[in-house]
């Protein structure tokens, strides 16, 4: 008769405590590397250019050891929060979804509940707005206010009504949420004078069950500092910031002194930086290298819608005077433009699909509306300067060109009948900007043509027909 060899039980007690320690590392610290963010060359099913979720930090982690008993739990729990860091996030009356979105940002977890119940953070960060403070766009009825007039705390929500957040992410991921807060008045106008920002380092719970360790000998000052260094690294002129927890006094001091400093503060040093970045994209576009001069052009754009919406720019509007005013309107409204250029080169590629044209189209529609508005902003600090009759001419032609791309990608009726007459106005403006300029004459043509095949396609449908003669008794 055969005979059954009978398995022996593996005993990981008996195996010396680093090769414990390296298999808790296996099983509850393996996250997946983040994906790179999307850029116009950069496009694919996994991480494409439209991509309207917020990313998941991926992983193959295995939790069940920690089920085994008390001394495995206390061992392996102690292992994964101190090699994974996590931190939580809490945030209220921020709209933060589309900043976490458009950052590409990997969340461990957005349920609520399983963020609340876990106790194993080695940081938690509250973001709140102030009491009569508002972050976001603005109302509706905020464009009838006159600029003299206008009041941030009368269109302030009642606090604590707002979008609400609680999700945690990994420490390795704690610089990137930081960075992603560098430009966050670009895109939420107010933030930094209106949301209070509260740091505590080690976010575990008072009271511990006897089968975790409490972990205070972790937060030395070699620690405290490398879970700040971020903070102090990438912001700068938040007015609202706390540090506290499990923190030396002296090392959150120089952590929120660091962060309430102005980012900009010498109005000359500030134009000498955007014109090297304006110099730096055009080099780049001239060699060709459309993605990096985009990125370039870009980062001068939203340092400057920062600057614009900070605490700080009464003060160096104030110190610059109106010649700092104009020179700083004419480089947003020429970065305004190339940008522009850059993304409209995107569209005019045969590689981008129809999806994508009309996506880069919205971007160049925002581009040249902002920069008419920049100019209009920096009137009200003192600046003379007016766009030349040529760059008016190319604002406008890029207008028409943008329609017309955008309108021959896509299949919706109503919304290419939108896009002509937005091209034909347009280009008329181009042509009697600058006459005789044969990119902008060629534009014409390409848009005449455009008119004529949709005026024989409209021709061929039986319910325009029905409409011309029910409307026109034909």
């Amino acid at each position: 008769m055969e005979t059954v060899e009978q398995v022996q039980p593996f005993r990981l007690m008996d195996l010396p405590a680093e090769i414990r320690d390296l298999i808790y590392q296996e099983m509850l610290c393996c996250f997946d590397p983040v994906e790179p963010p999307c850029t116009p060359g950069n496009c694919n099913a996994k991480n494409h250019l439209y991509c309207n979720s917020i990313t998941p930090a991926t992983h193959a982690i295995e939790t069940t050891i920690l089920r085994t008993c008390k001394q495995v739990h206390r061992e392996a729990y102690d292992i994964m929060v101190k090699t994974n860091q996590f931190v939580n996030i809490q945030t209220q009356d921020i709209p933060l979804s589309q900043l976490l979105i458009s950052s590409n940002l990997p969340v461990v977890t957005m349920d609520r509940a399983h963020t609340a119940q876990f106790q194993g953070y080695v940081m938690s960060v509250n973001m709140s707005a102030i009491p009569g403070g508002w972050v976001g766009d603005p109302l509706d009825s905020d464009d009838d206010m006159d600029a003299d007039d206008w009041d941030p705390h009368a269109r302030a929500p009642p606090a604590g009504t707002g979008p609400r957040f609680n999700f945690m992410i990994l420490g390795r991921d704690w610089d990137a949420f930081c960075r992603m807060l560098t430009h966050v008045d670009a895109e939420m106008e107010g933030f930094s004078t209106s949301v209070k920002v509260v740091l505590t380092l080690n976010g575990y719970p008072a009271q511990l069950p006897d089968f975790k360790d409490p972990i205070e000998e972790f937060f030395t000052t070699k620690t405290q500092e490398a879970l700040l260094r971020p903070l102090r690294k990438h912001i700068h002129g938040f007015q609202h910031v706390e540090v506290t927890g499990a923190v030396d006094p002296a090392v959150a001091e120089r952590a929120v002194n660091e962060v309430k400093t102005p980012p900009w503060t010498n109005p000359r040093d500030i134009l000498n930086e955007f014109s090297a970045m304006k110099s730096l994209g055009n080099q780049l576009y001239t060699e060709g290298n459309l993605d990096a001069a985009s990125k370039c052009w870009m980062s001068a754009i939203t340092r400057m819608r920062c600057m614009r919406c900070s605490a700080t720019w009464a003060s160096l509007a104030k110190a610059g005077g109106a010649a700092f005013a104009s020179k700083l309107s004419e480089l947003y409204f020429t970065i305004m433009l190339n940008h522009a250029q850059c993304l409209l080169e995107v569209m005019r590629s045969p590689r981008t699909p129809k999806p994508a044209i009309v996506e880069e189209g919205t971007l160049v529609m925002r581009d040249l509306r902002e920069a008419m508005d920049g100019k209009h902003f920096f009137e009200h600090f003192g600046s003379t300067w007016v766009p030349s009759s040529a760059l008016t001419a190319k604002l406008a032609y890029r207008q028409a060109l943008c329609f017309r791309m955008m309108g021959q990608a896509t299949d919706d009726k109503e919304a290419r009948e939108a896009a002509l007459d937005g091209a034909l106005e347009w280009i008329m403006e181009a042509v009697a900007m600058a006459p005789g300029d044969g990119a902008i004459e060629r534009e014409k043509r390409e848009i005449l043509d455009w008119e004529r095949d949709m005026e024989r396609e409209w021709e061929g449908d039986e319910l325009y027909q029905e409409f011309l003669a029910d409307v026109m008794g034909y």
